[in-house]
């Protein structure tokens, strides 16, 4: 387990986009500009990526990512807004 940590993750799909080929084609991102796409763990990662590894990774577009870890929301100071239920009332 020792060798399955984020930053080896990141560093491997560093190393691949550096030595990327297709067919006869060098497609590294030195010749053609590499945008990371991704979701969730997808989009921490694609984020991750372009902030660690700048000259590599031209853009990054993360949705519903992870990117600060939080074990409460106590620091939360958003307002809810209640509304009113079928029987009329306003409280929650």
């Amino acid at each position: 387990m020792q060798f399955l940590t984020m930053e080896a993750a990141l560093k491997d799909v560093e190393v691949f986009a550096n030595q990327f080929e297709w067919k006869d084609h060098v497609m590294n991102p030195k010749k053609i500009p590499w945008v990371l796409v991704g979701g969730s763990y997808a989009g921490q990662r694609a984020a991750m990526l372009r902030e660690f590894y700048p000259d590599t990774f031209y853009a990054a577009y993360a949705s519903s990512a992870p990117l600060q870890e939080t074990y409460n929301y106590s620091q939360c100071t958003c307002r809810l807004c209640w509304l009113p239920s079928i029987s009329g009332t306003h409280d929650p």
